[in-house]
């Protein structure tokens, strides 16, 4: 991370603002800051995952679940913690089989991050807080920038699938520009 002064960090609301590029316009930036309070304001009573010993504590009490591989999810090596809520881990398997519907046969879903850790948080991006869905088995996400210039039909695929979900209420779903990343979050007040 290069030298920034303390008081210019406190400036930081959000990893996007650190990360944000000059070409996101104002207006994404906003929905994007929008999005994160409500997700923050979905899940601010629930307790996050401190340690990996919490989350070995959660499988435990079946709080949370592993998520594995097969022929349409790649998990990258990148996620640590290959958990997510039972909830958020049935989303998943729904967003997967619609993709299985949609997409080519050949193509997958890359997954590059999961359950974070607050210890795992503190390490990766000391901007986000106890608050970030991913410490709490809530959220994971999806990079999508070789998708669209390499797969540019499996791009508009998955993405409406996202958006699908997104208005339907079951999910949060920002494109966060600034890191060429689909963060996908489970709405917990969805019936």
């Amino acid at each position: 991370m290069p030298r920034i002064l303390k008081a210019e960090l406190n400036k930081f609301t959000t990893k996007q603002d650190f990360l944000r590029p000059k070409d996101v316009p104002e207006d994404v930036l906003i929905k994007m800051k929008e999005a994160i309070a409500n997700e923050r304001e979905w899940y601010k009573n629930k307790k996050a995952y401190r340690t990996k010993e919490d989350l070995e504590s959660a499988l435990k009490r079946g709080e949370l679940v592993r998520v594995g591989y097969n022929e349409y999810v790649y998990i990258a090596k990148t996620v640590e913690h290959p958990v997510l809520s039972v909830k958020m881990a049935d989303i998943l398997r729904e967003i997967v089989e619609q993709f299985k519907e949609k997409a080519p046969e050949t193509e997958f879903i890359v997954i590059v991050s999961m359950t974070r850790t607050i210890e795992d948080l503190k390490l990766a991006n000391p901007l986000l807080g106890e608050e970030d869905p991913h410490c709490k088995g809530e959220a994971f996400d999806i990079p999508f920038e070789w998708l669209r210039i390499n797969k540019p039909k499996t791009y508009e695929i998955l993405k409406q699938i996202l958006e699908d979900f997104k208005k339907k209420g079951k999910i949060n779903f920002v494109e966060e520009r600034a890191i060429n990343m689909w963060h996908v979050c489970r709405n917990p007040n969805y019936k």
